[in-house]
């Protein structure tokens, strides 16, 4: 049976945390108000960005990774994201997890790949935790280890993440765990 692929991380931003002043669904809506790099909601998520706002350093990353502005600055994007990371945002973890598993404005590295997909699922990001799974079912960036493959999808599946849940249940039918993948 096929397992479903990857998650595509870039482009995802529904977690939950606490921010010291931008709200998600604060930031959310400014994302929706920026059209330019000149627009006075650019400049206000910069300068929250610049105080340190984990949320704003993510979706200044997020904004400069993306072409809704122009040409992506992916240096830009990645400085912004690992700010966010070094202080614990899940989120910014995990895109970064991803820009180095596809080499989106760096070489393409797993090691590093791997480090940022762990620390993001370790603070309940579902969608690292997927992509770990996948990258242990298939061996990228690490022998094959079915048992964490099904640990990280368990972890995601927990959180109602439906491929996860899927490949849970094609994994336990490959080995002829019918009890369990019901």
């Amino acid at each position: 049976m096929k397992l479903c692929g990857r998650m595509i991380l870039i482009l995802g931003f529904l977690v939950s945390f606490q921010s010291w002043g931008l709200t998600e669904t604060e930031a959310e809506k400014l994302l929706t108000q920026i059209k330019s790099k000149d627009s006075d909601n650019y400049h206000h998520l910069q300068a929250l960005a610049k105080k340190g706002d984990v949320i704003a350093e993510d979706r200044m990353g997020y904004l400069l990774a993306g072409n809704e502005l122009g040409k992506p600055d992916y240096a830009a994007a990645m400085a912004w994201f690992e700010k966010a990371a070094k202080e614990g945002y899940a989120l910014s973890e995990s895109r970064l997890g991803y820009m180095y598993e596809q080499g989106i404005g760096v070489k393409k590295d797993m090691n590093l790949a791997l480090h940022w997909y762990e620390l993001a699922a370790e603070h309940h990001n579902m969608a690292a935790a997927y992509n770990l799974g996948v990258d242990y079912q298939q061996g990228l960036g690490t022998g094959k280890d079915v048992k964490k493959a099904a640990y990280y999808f368990g972890l995601a599946a927990q959180e109602g993440q439906t491929d996860a849940m899927y490949n849970l249940g094609v994994m336990a039918l490959d080995n002829k765990d019918y009890k369990e993948a019901k």
